[in-house]
């Protein structure tokens, strides 16, 4: 069965694109919040890891390392132990 030509591009692969439910949008920033690695939210939304850094990008949502108070106190007793 061929695909008509008229729903071809010639610039756009044969892949489909999925859009992006408000749901899931939701969940994104929900996620990023809670300071969730860019590969555990892309798993979580069956996205590729580029497909979230762009959409929290065009959004204005951080995906940057968030460190946890206790986190950065147990961080620090360990290097403390160390020496």
């Amino acid at each position: 069965m061929s695909v008509p030509v008229s729903r071809l591009s010639p610039w756009r692969s044969r892949t489909s694109v999925k859009s992006w439910s408000a749901l899931e949008l939701k969940s994104l920033r929900e996620l990023a919040d809670a300071g969730e690695s860019v590969t555990v939210i892309a798993t979580r939304l069956r996205r590729t890891e580029s497909a979230i850094r762009n959409k929290a990008g065009m959004h204005g949502i951080s995906l940057g390392a968030k460190v946890r108070a206790e986190d950065e106190e147990e961080a620090f007793a360990d290097l403390s132990d160390d020496a």
